[in-house]
């Protein structure tokens, strides 16, 4: 079986600690994944079929080896994240841009 689509967790660290959380984020969350793990993981999911990779969270912009991570990726396979868009500005902004992941979904701030 070719798993050609993965979605991974990074982290369950978020910022707006929504009660309707599927994996119960808050601002205290912890982080398992160090960099090289992750584009270990990816690396060798890729060599076996993978085409895309999707990282999530928690807020995946509070992971800190993710502009990292995206950059290693850069043009090994497609690289997309899902953010709830409060991080999107300034540095952090600056960053997500130099590291260019293929696709950015942002889901709708609503204060949670």
């Amino acid at each position: 079986m070719i798993v050609e689509r993965l979605s991974i967790e990074l982290t369950n660290r978020c910022s707006k600690h929504c009660s309707f959380c599927y994996n119960h984020s808050q601002p205290s969350g912890d982080t398992s994944w160090t960099p090289d793990e992750l584009v270990n993981f990816v690396l060798e999911c890729q060599k076996r079929g993978t085409k895309a990779v999707s990282f999530g969270g928690g807020e995946p912009l509070e992971y800190p080896g993710l502009f990292e991570v995206l950059q290693r990726l850069r043009g090994v396979l497609f690289r997309s994240l899902t953010s709830n868009g409060l991080k999107l500005q300034g540095e952090c902004l600056k960053q997500l841009v130099a590291a260019n992941p293929d696709k950015v979904h942002c889901t709708v701030p609503n204060g949670g």
